[in-house]
């Protein structure tokens, strides 16, 4: 895998064998200049087809962030027997990072669908809960317990790769 710019000190866009840009994560693959090449061993995980725009952007979130985001779009994976799109952790986790940020500056958003959000999807909901859960237990800040149903939203938003999500109640 070749390195073309690094992101962070884990993570760095490469281009793979084929010449396709993938993002990469991998212990410590981004502390040399590149470009380079590293062996495949060192990659612990790719993302393919990554919006270039959210690339760019991705050097401005921390990388913790990041691995939450990562960690609760594995977890939704598993709950929903599915794929989500590669994009989703990126754009997650920057959404992530601005529910940290309004809830430093003590900024607070009004959902008044997060109800209705509950009831109709019972299960997808289990993914915002359990993001507040990483967010508190990794990140260290205690978002906003509504958050769990805009954190949903925002999976349902971008759905999944290979199948649809479904009302859960229809």
């Amino acid at each position: 895998m070749r390195v073309i710019k690094n992101i962070h000190n884990n993570i760095s866009l490469c281009l793979d064998s084929k010449g396709n840009e993938v993002i990469a994560f991998g212990k410590g693959i981004g502390f040399r200049k590149p470009p380079y090449d590293i062996p495949v061993s060192q990659i612990e995980r790719t993302f393919y087809n990554a919006n270039p725009i959210l690339v760019d952007t991705l050097s401005q979130i921390p990388e913790a962030i990041i691995q939450v985001s990562t960690d609760i779009i594995d977890y939704a994976n598993q709950l929903l027997n599915g794929k989500f799109n590669d994009n989703l952790i990126f754009t997650l986790a920057d959404h992530i990072m601005f529910s940290m940020k309004r809830q430093q500056e003590h900024i607070n958003i009004n959902l008044p669908l997060a109800h209705e959000v509950k009831h109709m999807y019972p299960t997808e909901i289990k993914i915002g809960e359990y993001a507040l859960k990483v967010i508190k237990e990794k990140l260290n800040a205690e978002l906003p317990k509504q958050e769990a149903a805009i954190i949903t939203l925002h999976v349902i938003d971008y759905g999944l790769v290979d199948n649809q999500l479904t009302n859960s109640n229809s």
